[in-house]
């Protein structure tokens, strides 16, 4: 009948509202884990440019 489709898409929305909201939530946690990796990456980078030119004054002295 009408109303048990209707009751069971009902159900269907709700759970894919629960869904969508647990991967938004999930996309948000990549993102924060993502950016702090960017930042390190960056650390890491910048750091080896220092030691480079620490090495090479060295070098030169």
């Amino acid at each position: 009948t009408l109303k048990t489709t209707c009751s069971m898409l009902e159900e269907q929305v709700v759970e894919l509202e629960s869904l969508n909201d647990e991967l938004l939530e999930k996309e948000r946690q990549w993102e924060n884990w993502r950016s702090a990796l960017e930042d390190e990456k960056n650390q890491a980078e910048r750091r080896t440019r220092d030691m480079q030119r620490l090495l090479d004054n060295e070098k030169q002295n």
